[in-house]
């Protein structure tokens, strides 16, 4: 008898699992990658009965230990799904339940980690997809196989090539493949890096950079550079500096330096690299290198600009009491500077700036704060020293540097930069904005570059100049079926436009794949000018003139001042006739006015086909801004039952 229950259980679990299935299919997008593209795991999963349900479905993923967990995403059978960093799992739920004949899929994206995954590791990896009224499935496995190479880069150069008798600086500099670059299938030092440098016979040392190490048997300089340093994108610069005496060497003599860099990367074997570098001793040349350039041709009245100051001592002597000064032309209000960064091959220099300014009411120099290091970029800000650029302003600025000569071979990575308005009642014409420097010692120094910048001031234009804008709000890049976009949307009229827009308008005829949330939108801010604006009126129109969309308006009783702006948030979803691709979706902003438009500053000039104004004028042009959405594609089935002859 207890047989014959064990065997009716035993049968009757059989067929309920034989009329509740689950299957799943695991795919990956690159089997072979570098290390630090993002691949995708895709899951196709179905309940492939025709009669049941499938109840208490999850999809869990064991992530393969090589790899990086990045983001999920579902599909419309799933409810959520959770990543435990704990055990490197992803978990999928689904709805409950499940209905028969459901297949779809859904994505989990991971990376090799870039710069410390060796070259040729492999990641392997199934899932697992379970219910309660049906067994469990293992997926087939994927294989992935990360590349990575050697990108490490190595320069030796001359950075001062001194006369006889004067101190000659050369440089080392490694670089984890270049500043700043972080391309993929790359690798990182295991070790320290050390590097030697030997310096030329009869060449006198006299100092080195980041604590080098001068060996007088050997002639030579080491640095150990911890492997951190030369991380991916990472750079360091290395400089030793010597006299070339007379005893041994003469104008004209040729002069050779090299470097021997050693550094081993993750997973591969130790790796010398030499760099040498040779130069011909030249007599001395003072000089200094002055840059300067707004990077337009002209400004208007009401228009914000920058001058750009590039400033690099391109001789081969150092420069005592440097003082550069600058005459700010008339019309030119200097509202902001920064001071700058500069460096020394990549090397701190202990160098001090000082800011000293004049106005038209005092014609003495003024300190403005105490001092700046060269490495800071400090903003100052005028509005903090004058009270009413309509009664003050800036007419000269002087900077000097402190502290110890500025070295040969000084320059900057961050320009100086004056932030500036045009006044409104600026002279028009050409205005031209000089500098000069000062320096203290015997010698005579030349200048080179462009010291001077001129930028036409312009007369207003007539009419005005519609500048709309219009982007989504938010963070993610790509958006799914169901998902609620915030787009803003800026109605602008151009800095340089003569004429206020009067009662300016937006319109927004939204695509069929967006729906409006209702009661969604608010303003967001304006620019000074614009504080006083009344919130718009906002109308929605849906089928507009019959094309099945909606149209929303926004329109201001109120004169909207040249350079002023307003901006509007609002909310849309995504509807599910939304076809996914990248930038599978186009919604345009376009902004009218009572006031003749001059010239258009959007990315869009269109007939007003639809004829928004309600003029009976479809030809005339309206100015817009376009927006793009990117959605996601990820399908799902449900299956259909139908009964013999319906």
């Amino acid at each position: 008898m207890k047989h014959f229950c064990t065997l009716l259980l035993f049968i009757c679990l059989s067929s309920l699992y034989a009329s509740a299935q689950l299957d799943i299919t695991k795919s990956v997008n690159y089997t072979t990658t570098q290390s630090g593209v993002w691949v995708d795991y895709t899951l196709q999963y179905a309940c492939p009965s025709t009669t049941t349900d499938c109840t208490g479905v999850q999809l869990t993923d064991a992530l393969p230990p090589e790899v990086e967990y990045l983001a999920a995403l579902g599909s419309p059978h799933t409810t959520g799904h959770t990543y435990d960093p704990a055990t490197h799992t992803v978990t999928f739920d689904f709805v409950d339940p499940l209905p028969a004949g459901s297949t779809g899929q859904v994505k989990i994206r991971i990376l090799f980690p870039n710069g410390t995954t060796p070259n040729g590791t492999s990641a392997t990896n199934t899932a697992v997809i379970s219910g309660t009224n049906a067994p469990s499935v293992t997926s087939n496995p994927v294989t992935t196989t990360a590349t990575a190479t050697d990108k490490m880069t190595t320069e030796k150069r001359t950075v001062i090539e001194a006369a006889v008798d004067g101190v000659t600086t050369w440089q080392v500099r490694v670089c984890n493949e270049c500043q700043n670059c972080y391309s993929n299938g790359s690798l990182q030092p295991s070790e320290p890096v050390i590097i030697v440098d030997h310096l030329p016979a009869g060449a006198v040392y006299v100092e080195s950079t980041n604590g080098g190490v001068y060996d007088a048997a050997s002639h030579t300089v080491t640095w150990t550079v911890t492997a951190d340093r030369l991380e991916l994108g990472e750079c360091v610069w290395r400089r030793v500096s010597a006299i070339l005496p007379d005893s041994s060497f003469n104008l004209g003599d040729t002069v050779y330096n090299e470097a021997d860099i050693t550094y081993t990367l993750i997973g591969e074997p130790s790796n010398t690299v030499t760099e040498g570098v040779s130069h011909t001793i030249p007599a001395s040349y003072p000089s200094l290198d002055i840059y300067k350039d707004d990077g337009v041709v002209d400004r208007y009245p009401g228009q914000t600009g920058t001058y750009d100051i590039s400033l690099e001592v391109w001789g081969n002597e150092d420069v005592p009491g440097l003082c550069i000064e600058d005459d700010i032309p008339p019309g030119i209000l200097i509202t902001a500077m920064n001071t700058g960064a500069f460096y020394y091959g990549g090397v701190y220099v202990p160098l001090d700036m000082t800011v000293e300014y004049q106005t038209n009411l005092n014609s003495n120099y003024t300190f403005f704060g105490t001092t700046y290091g060269v490495a800071d970029d400090a903003y100052l800000s005028f509005y903090d020293v004058i009270n009413d650029f309509n009664t003050e302003w800036i007419t000269k600025i002087r900077i000097c540097f402190t502290g110890n000569p500025v070295p040969a071979g000084f320059d900057d990575y961050e320009e100086i930069h004056f932030h500036y308005t045009v006044a409104d009642d600026a002279p028009i014409g050409m205005a031209t904005n000089c500098f000069t420097h000062t320096e203290s010692g015997p010698l005579t120094y030349a200048l080179e570059g462009s010291p001077c910048d001129d930028t036409e001031i312009r007369a207003p234009v007539s009419g005005t100049i519609p500048d709309p804008n219009k982007y989504e709000n938010e963070t993610n890049s790509e958006f799914l079926h169901g998902d609620v976009v915030t787009y803003r949307i800026t109605v602008k009229n151009g800095s340089s436009a003569a004429d206020a827009a009067v009662n300016p308008v937006l319109y927004d005829l939204l695509p069929p794949e967006l729906e409006y949330v209702p009661g969604s939108w608010i303003k967001v801010g304006q620019s000074a000018g614009a504080i006083d604006a009344p919130l718009p009126t906002f109308t929605e129109i849906q089928n507009y003139n019959g094309t099945g969309r909606t149209l929303l308006i926004w329109e201001w009783n109120y004169a909207l001042q040249p350079g002023d702006l307003i901006n509007i948030d609002f909310d849309v979803t995504v509807l599910n006739t939304a076809i996914g691709g990248f930038e599978s979706v186009e919604n345009i902003v376009y902004q009218t006015s009572d006031t003749n438009q001059n010239d258009c500053w959007g990315s869009v000039e269109t007939p007003d086909v639809y004829d928004f104004d309600q003029d009976g004028n479809t030809t005339e042009i309206l100015c817009g801004e376009d927006g793009f959405l990117t959605i996601e594609e990820i399908p799902a089935l449900d299956s259909e039952k139908l009964v013999m002859g319906q």
